[in-house]
């Protein structure tokens, strides 16, 4: 997992990636010195939690991905099963090519957990 995490942090414009799952479980994490994993991974255990309640109450179930921009960055939350692959970029980073390769980080990581099992 580290690996592919590695390959998504060379992007431009990354500031680092993780693997967490619904309840803020840290699975495996390459995160920025500035951005405290901890942190992130609340973080995201909250959106995802709240998305998934507000889309269950309108009968849309659950994402497959969800794109938050801020005021100094992105965050990328992919659906990989039983986890989410969870991205940070700056704010002036131009998402097509990057999201391509989230996509294909969300394969491999999904391949090898089927594989691990």
């Amino acid at each position: 997992m580290q690996e592919i995490l590695q390959r998504l942090n060379r992007g431009l414009g990354v500031r680092g990636s993780m693997i967490v799952t619904v309840d803020g479980i840290i699975v495996s994490s390459l995160m920025g010195q500035d951005l405290d994993d901890n942190r992130v991974a609340a973080i995201v255990s909250n959106v995802i939690q709240r998305t998934q309640e507000a889309l269950e109450s309108i009968e849309l179930r659950k994402f497959s991905q969800y794109i938050l921009t801020a005021v100094h960055g992105k965050m990328v939350i992919q659906d990989i099963g039983n986890a989410f692959l969870v991205v940070i970029t700056d704010k002036g980073i131009n998402l097509d090519h990057t999201l391509i390769e989230i996509k294909g980080a969300a394969f491999k990581i999904q391949s090898r957990a089927k594989i691990e099992d």
